[in-house]
């Protein structure tokens, strides 16, 4: 099962890249550095190895303040059409959420901020597509905020491991879908970003060699990973990088 999710969220970020080549295609410099920066800190999240001294619960953080700047970016551009306004403004929020204290830089990235700024989007725009894609990710940031991770058998930790990581590579193709719309792209380009992650989700599955994981043994201690701590794709992986994961899964045998 491992294997099969790593795919699949890793394929969930091909059509961002597709989009960042376009951008650089296209000499779009503002949504070319908002989309690369998305990619920058999605990596940075999802390879649960600490950069810069800083753990996996900072980047899981800065990646929750990224997608709010690209909301409010998106909104500028569907009230205003202009990209150096949008980034400026994007880029105000960031530097604004680290002049905040830690306590408030947690609060600003919960579920209710989150839900009232995809609020202000949809109501910014007329696209069903951008409207539809905020609805679906509203409702996934609720669900998350309201069911938090708790053992109570094997079956049900890995049944809820599984719609976790479904709900993850639902979130990426969603936001990505706001930024589809905002680029101004033919409808028909989204076949090509449909194709692309279907081809690479075929050739990963047969190629790539990913060492399966005994999910038995880290199922109950997943309720104790701390708050902000994102679900790992690869616990193997996790606790030989992070210190966080290795002290929540670290072996208990005598």
């Amino acid at each position: 099962m491992n294997k099969l999710f790593m795919i699949l969220l890793t394929g969930a970020y091909i059509p961002w890249c597709i989009m960042l080549l376009v951008y650089m295609l296209r000499y779009d410099f503002f949504h070319f550095l908002s989309t690369s920066m998305y990619l920058v800190f999605a990596t940075m999240k999802w390879s649960h190895i600490p950069h810069s001294r800083r753990n996996v619960i900072f980047w899981n953080r800065i990646f929750s303040v990224m997608e709010i700047c690209l909301f409010i970016r998106l909104i500028i551009v569907n009230f205003t059409g202009s990209g150096l306004l949008s980034c400026i403004i994007m880029l105000l929020s960031w530097f604004g959420y680290f002049k905040l204290n830690l306590d408030v830089q947690k609060h600003v990235i919960e579920a209710p901020i989150y839900c009232v700024c995809l609020l202000f989007l949809m109501s910014s725009t007329s696209s069903l597509i951008q409207q539809l894609a905020s609805v679906i990710l509203i409702s996934i940031s609720i669900y998350l905020w309201q069911n938090k991770i708790k053992y109570e058998s094997d079956k049900q930790m890995m049944r809820d491991l599984s719609i976790h990581y479904t709900i993850k590579i639902t979130e990426a193709y969603m936001v990505f879908l706001l930024e589809w719309q905002s680029s101004g792209m033919n409808p028909f380009s989204l076949l090509i970003f449909v194709i692309c992650p279907l081809i690479y989700y075929g050739w990963a599955y047969y190629s790539i060699e990913v060492e399966e994981d005994n999910m038995n043994q880290y199922l109950y201690n997943m309720e104790n990973l701390p708050q902000g701590y994102p679900m790992p794709l690869n616990f193997k992986h996790a606790i030989a990088q992070c210190n966080i994961a290795k002290k929540v899964f670290k072996d208990h045998k005598l």
